[in-house]
């Protein structure tokens, strides 16, 4: 399961290859969403790749291994603390409010 959002102009058309998936929309409607050959994936969903589940599953399917993802979200978590961790370390903050103060 994953929350996405389309933006597209036209109508994309399959030409011949399996759609990647099946979507339920806003309105409850399933319909078939993307294509999929042996070897190139398309959709018109953006954030379908910030989800660890879905991008385990596309390198299940066609890469042909298994490895857990973190969601995106995880990993901007993590880097987000490991960047506080480092201003944190490298800043004089009594320095910085007294020269603020001093301003």
């Amino acid at each position: 399961v994953f929350k996405g959002y389309e933006i597209r102009m036209g109508e994309p058309k399959r030409l011949g290859a399996k759609p990647l998936f099946v979507i339920k929309t806003a309105a409850g409607e399933k319909v078939e969403e993307g294509c999929a050959t042996q070897n190139v994936i398309g959709t018109s969903v953006h954030g379908i790749f910030e989800s660890g589940e879905v991008r385990s599953a596309i390198a299940k399917r066609f890469l042909g291994f298994e490895q857990p993802q973190p969601s995106s979200w995880e990993i901007w978590d993590k880097e987000l603390d490991r960047i506080a961790n480092v201003v944190q370390e490298n800043t004089d903050f009594e320095f910085v409010i007294q020269s603020a103060r001093d301003f």
